[in-house]
């Protein structure tokens, strides 16, 4: 997965890190959050046209690395493709 942090300004930083908001990112497309917090929240997309798009085995398993890479207090990920039900099944069975 290719880590990618999205140029946000640093002012805007701070000030989500001031109201303790959540960096929304999507791991399937190797987004990283722009700071460390205590909850991570990503919304997968899936790199297939319109949500067309199943993630591999590997895939899963490099969504759950992520997602459990840190200590977080709470992990929250959206599924937001065709095979939004099923991969959320295999992930947890993963």
């Amino acid at each position: 997965m290719r880590n990618i942090t999205l140029a946000i300004p640093t002012e805007f930083v701070k000030i989500m890190q001031e109201h303790n908001m959540i960096h929304c990112t999507d791991f399937s497309e190797g987004e990283m959050s722009a700071y460390k917090s205590n909850i991570i929240y990503s919304k997968l997309f899936g790199k297939g046209r319109h949500d067309m798009y199943q993630l591999t085995t590997e895939e899963l398993k490099e969504t759950d690395r992520e997602a459990t890479s840190s200590n977080f207090q709470k992990v929250m990920l959206s599924f937001h493709f065709i095979g939004m039900y099923k991969d959320a099944a295999r992930l947890k069975i993963h």
